[in-house]
């Protein structure tokens, strides 16, 4: 099932509200044209969705194909998977715009980001105009199961993660078989303060530099883990 919709997401939550996604949902197929958010559209003041399972799959958009959250709101994902979703902007999978400290992202648990794309960030977007407070943003944690971030692909750049005057903790995450046209076939990084802990990077691609991580600008670190066998025609 799932609709077509030039104007509409399949679900909006408005401003001061609140969603759960539970393990028998099934968000699929749906599109939203020229705007934000094809399957999840988290755009209200104060509003906020938590998914502890299902399925987000198959959705379309400009930006945010699965999940687009807006500055000012809330997404918590702690089990679930985000797959096969395609934004022609940003975030294939998910994408935050944090412009106001109240946005936050939560990704923890057994989670799976698949086979998503986009222009930037064929996983996950995260980007700001660098002017205001920013919100905070967590991938990943020290629990037993990883999030894992596979098989996803940017046409321009952050196969799997792309993100511009953001700042992003990742921890205890694997990144495993993303491509980029551009840089960063696993990660992106422009600016601000980005830090990666007990990571696996390995097996990713890009068509120019940084086959696994392209970092440009200030207080980006890469504390601990692994990477291997990523791949760039030219330089990383």
């Amino acid at each position: 099932g799932g609709s077509r919709s030039v104007n509409g997401s399949a679900i909006s939550v408005a401003e001061g509200g609140s969603l759960g996604i539970h393990e028998t949902a099934a968000i699929q197929n749906n599109w939203k044209a020229d705007g934000n958010g094809g399957a999840v559209d988290i755009s209200g003041v104060d509003s906020s969705v938590k998914m502890d399972g299902g399925t987000i799959s198959g959705n379309k958009a400009a930006n945010g194909a699965g999940v687009h959250v807006g500055s000012g709101s809330a997404f918590t994902m702690t089990g679930g998977t985000i797959k096969m979703n395609v934004a022609s902007g940003n975030g294939g999978c998910i994408d935050v715009e944090n412009d106001d400290e109240n946005t936050a992202l939560s990704i923890t648990g057994k989670v799976l980001s698949s086979s998503n794309s986009a222009q930037n960030g064929g996983g996950i977007s995260v980007r700001s105009s660098g002017a205001g407070k920013q919100g905070e943003i967590t991938l990943g944690d020290d629990g037993e199961d990883q999030v894992t971030i596979e098989y996803n692909w940017a046409s321009s750049s952050g196969g799997g993660i792309y993100t511009n005057m953001a700042g992003i903790s990742m921890k205890n995450m694997v990144f495993s078989g993303n491509a980029a046209n551009q840089h960063g076939g696993s990660v992106y990084v422009a600016g601000n303060d980005v830090s990666m802990e007990d990571m696996f990077v390995g097996y990713n691609r890009a068509d120019e530099n940084g086959g696994g991580i392209y970092a440009t600008g200030e207080n980006f670190s890469f504390k601990s883990g692994e990477i291997k066998q990523n791949t760039a025609t030219n330089d990383g």
